[in-house]
């Protein structure tokens, strides 16, 4: 029988027990086809609470699994535009055309991407509702990619023109005129202006100012609203603020495979949680530009597991004011007394 203060009817006072309870939080088939921004969040609740009752007590939460399929896509919504500026002149008559090229959401790779974006600019050079007087009838322009450099090169192609004598095309990439670009793909700053031209007299190729970033997102964030102890870094690479982190995982897989942790594989450090009873938990992944990804109809799950010191507050051996967890740590949901001292 307690007396309310962490002591028993005969006078002995109890510390350093711990209890462990594991949680699976997984996203059902509905919210995982909910698009982004939905997909990668689910809330459970928790009956009965996990509690740390007593005012020394603590909570501590270990990431004990998981398995996240890397079905987002590198390209999508929020990196798929190249807004871009075709100019064809022919002695004194001039034609300018200006779209924000769209590519379709997929996982590329820097050659298909490059494929995809040297088709659009093809295409938009021989329609004659872009240009009705200069349009072209050859796909004259070639975006090609150096290994050895990891960056694309853009050219015209003067021999190509339909009226090479005379022409010149000018492709100018405006990525600081819309949102969304995938400049990064590309190997561009966004908010400048890049061309390339052909001409007989001075053509002039473009080359990627950076190398070219397929890994958009190089890691994962695992997110939970039991969390506010921990300190994000900002831009200016300062540690301030709370933070709902519970987790940050390495990118190391190709695309449509499986992100994995397995504890009996792997050993990953406690977090204490601030909180003092747990009634649901709501997880969220995003990668480490706080991307709301979409998981495509793809289910994940992570795997949590709850440990509850009671009296962690009390001294322990060699005056430590806190318990050494990895001596106390339970391997089963069964409450165990590690220690015993009087009153």
């Amino acid at each position: 029988m307690s007396n309310g203060n962490g002591g028993t009817a005969n006078g002995e006072y109890q510390w350093g027990r711990t209890q462990n309870i594991e949680v699976l939080v997984k996203t059902t088939e509905a919210e995982s086809r909910a698009g982004p921004g939905l997909s990668n969040f689910t809330n459970i609740a928790v009956r009965p609470p996990i509690e740390a009752p007593g005012d020394n007590d603590e909570i501590y939460c270990y990431l004990t699994g998981f398995n996240i399929p890397y079905s987002w896509y590198n390209t999508d919504d929020d990196n798929n535009k190249v807004n871009t500026q075709m100019r064809i002149q022919r002695g004194a008559t001039v034609e300018t055309y200006t779209e924000n090229f769209v590519l379709t959401e997929a996982n590329y790779t820097i050659l298909s991407l490059a494929e995809a974006l040297q088709t659009k600019i093809n295409e938009a050079l021989k329609n004659p509702a872009n240009f009705p007087l200069l349009n072209q009838t050859n796909n004259v322009c070639t975006i090609s990619y150096s290994t050895d450099t990891n960056k694309l090169n853009f050219n015209a192609d003067w021999a190509l023109f339909v009226a090479p004598f005379s022409d010149i095309i000018t492709v100018t990439f405006l990525f600081g005129s819309g949102i969304q670009q995938a400049n990064r793909q590309l190997g561009f700053n966004k908010g400048d202006g890049y061309f390339f031209r052909g001409e007989n007299a001075v053509p002039i190729d473009l080359q990627s100012r950076y190398q070219c970033n397929m890994f958009v997102s190089n890691y994962l964030l695992i997110h939970s609203n039991f969390l506010t102890g921990n300190a994000t870094t900002t831009e200016q690479s300062t540690a301030e603020g709370s933070s709902d982190i519970l987790a940050m995982v390495p990118i190391m897989n190709p695309p449509f495979t499986f992100l994995t942790l397995d504890k009996t594989a792997t050993k990953v450090s406690h977090t204490r949680v601030r909180q003092k009873s747990i009634n649901n938990i709501s997880i969220k992944i995003t990668d480490e530009n706080n991307r709301e990804l979409d998981f495509n109809g793809s289910q994940w799950n992570v795997g949590l597991a709850f440990e509850i010191v009671t009296e962690a507050g009390q001294m322990g051996r060699g005056g430590q004011k806190h318990i050494d967890l990895r001596s106390i740590r339970s391997t089963t949901n069964q409450t165990t007394s590690k220690r015993k001292r009087k009153s």
